[in-house]
């Protein structure tokens, strides 16, 4: 059965990354992809408006006060014609890929085996530097490949992005979907397990099942460098919080590889380029841009002590790539 898929997202500085995010969830399926962003510095507005100029994306300006962005962004997109017209929506970060081990990988296969749920539970599959210091130019998805074991996620509560039928839910939260539209909700987590079968606690839950039928890639650190700019602007969702070295620490894990995406990164390329193509070479010269300003923003950032001092810590913390079971 065919299904009109949206996917919805909130960025900010993301011009070096957001062409491979976007060329991977085409890839995935999904119908429509919906873009909010909210004060970039990097070009990453001028990457949305080219991209929304072509009908490769829908771009939404996100402006507004200091506070929570995502949340403004998401109240938002349910009212709009986008929203209204999908039959499934999964909301995700910048620095969020969806990954789905059903069938041929697509959004389609994934509500199909999973119906008649109203919604799914995504658990995270955090992944760490891959003991990267300095930024690549190459794709994210071919960098970034080791992460925490999937048995984490067997035995602790672990963060969850949801795909929810809008028949069920009026709208999208940063983790769980909102305003229930049924008295009763049938919930799935990423092995296709019922409510009754995993733990839920908030925006975590668990998946005894190993994350058989879907996972997020996240990506919150990547390399070092790269993780100092972003201590630097804040958190999406609080802008005024800064990330600090527990943060790093926190997401530090390089223990086990998944090359899930590792192994499609041709794939991921050659649609950028076919996108490329689409906009008559621009797309591709801005990410480039993008990257010079990420390289000179670091340079001027590290001219401070105190962010030079940081920056030594981060790299003292980084954990070298290693295979656990």
């Amino acid at each position: 059965m065919a299904h009109k898929t949206l996917l919805v997202t909130t960025v900010k500085d993301e011009g070096p990354h957001i062409l491979e995010w976007v060329a991977w969830h085409r890839l995935c399926g999904f119908d429509k992809i919906m873009v909010f962003q909210n004060g970039s510095t990097d070009l990453t507005q001028r990457s949305l408006k080219v991209m929304h100029h072509h009908g490769i994306i829908e771009y939404l300006r996100n402006d507004g006060a200091r506070g929570s962005p995502q949340v403004r962004a998401y109240k938002r997109a349910a009212r709009t014609q986008s929203f209204q017209d999908a039959d499934w929506c999964l909301t995700i970060d910048g620095d969020e890929f969806f990954v789905s081990k059903h069938g041929n990988g697509t959004i389609g296969d994934l509500i199909d085996r999973i119906e008649p749920a109203d919604s799914m539970l995504i658990n995270w599959r955090n992944f760490g530097s891959s003991g990267h210091r300095d930024m690549s130019d190459d794709l994210t998805s071919r960098r970034f490949t080791y992460t925490t074991p999937v048995s984490l996620a067997q035995r602790q509560l672990t963060g969850f992005k949801t795909l929810f039928r809008t028949s069920a839910y009026g709208r999208m939260g940063i983790h769980n979907a909102r305003d229930p539209r049924k008295d009763t909700i049938a919930r799935v987590n990423s092995s296709g397990l019922p409510e009754d079968q995993f733990e839920l606690l908030n925006w975590r839950c668990t998946d005894p099942g190993g994350l058989a039928l879907a996972q997020i890639n996240h990506y919150p650190i990547r390399d070092a460098s790269s993780f100092i700019l972003k201590s630097l602007r804040g958190r999406a969702h609080q802008d005024h919080i800064s990330n600090w070295d527990r943060y790093w620490g926190r997401f530090e894990f390089n223990r086990t590889q998944d090359l899930t995406l590792a192994n499609r990164a041709d794939d991921i390329l050659a649609e950028m380029n076919r996108l490329d193509d689409i906009s008559n070479g621009r797309l591709m010269l801005i990410r480039k841009k993008s990257q010079r300003i990420w390289r000179q923003n670091l340079a001027t950032a590290l001219e401070n002590p105190d962010t030079q001092a940081f920056y030594d810590r981060v790299i003292s913390l980084i954990d070298p790539p290693k295979d656990s079971a």
